[in-house]
Parts: C-alpha cells; structure tokens; sequence
C-alpha cells in the first residue's frame, strides 16, 4: 500500500503544458477525490463498467493502474497488476492501491 508519499493531485494552471500534461490533469479530473482516506471512484468515461479501462498515452488501461502508476512512476508495462486493498473496483486513490506480481502475491 501506498504511504504517505507525495502525489500530484492538482496541477496548477499553464498555458504551456505538454500533450502528457494536459493527459495527466485530464486524468486527475476524472476522479470523485474525497478525503485521503476514502475512495476516489473514477466518474469519467466508462464508469458504469466495473473495471473501467481507457487509452492513456498509446495504450488502453485500468484506471487504477493508471492511478498508481502516477502516483509511483512504475511503468505501466512493468508486467505487474494492481490490487485494491479497499475491495472498491474502481477505487483510485493512490493509498488503497498496491502492485502485484501477475499471478502471484
């Protein structure tokens, strides 16, 4: 699980912000953010599907993995899934989410 570490919730406004950062931003927007300690359900597109995935740079993902990848900078082709320790599918704050090896624990 994720502690206290820092993470870009919000980004200040710019006019010269790169086609990832306006992804990124974009992407933080999407999600009903609550307290630290409550889930951060995705309201963007798709969320009424259980495990919401979407293109994000070239490739299609799941929001949590998204999430989690930038919270911690592991890329998102590191072969490993993400698991929800608060049981909520589409659940994306940083903290209730941790990497998993595929097929493993």
């Amino acid at each position: 699980m994720l502690a206290d570490a820092p993470i870009p919730y919000t980004l200040t406004e710019s006019d010269n912000l790169t086609e990832r950062e306006n992804q990124v931003r974009w992407f933080w927007e999407q999600l009903d953010q609550r307290s630290a300690d409550e889930c951060w359900l995705w309201a963007g597109p798709g969320k009424e599907r259980k495990y919401t995935a979407i293109r994000f740079g070239r490739c299609v993902h799941y929001v949590a993995k998204i999430a989690l990848h930038l919270a911690t900078g592991r890329p998102l082709s590191s072969g490993q899934r993400v698991s929800h320790t608060c049981k909520e599918a589409n659940c994306c704050n940083p903290r209730h989410l941790e990497w998993r090896k595929v097929g493993g624990k």
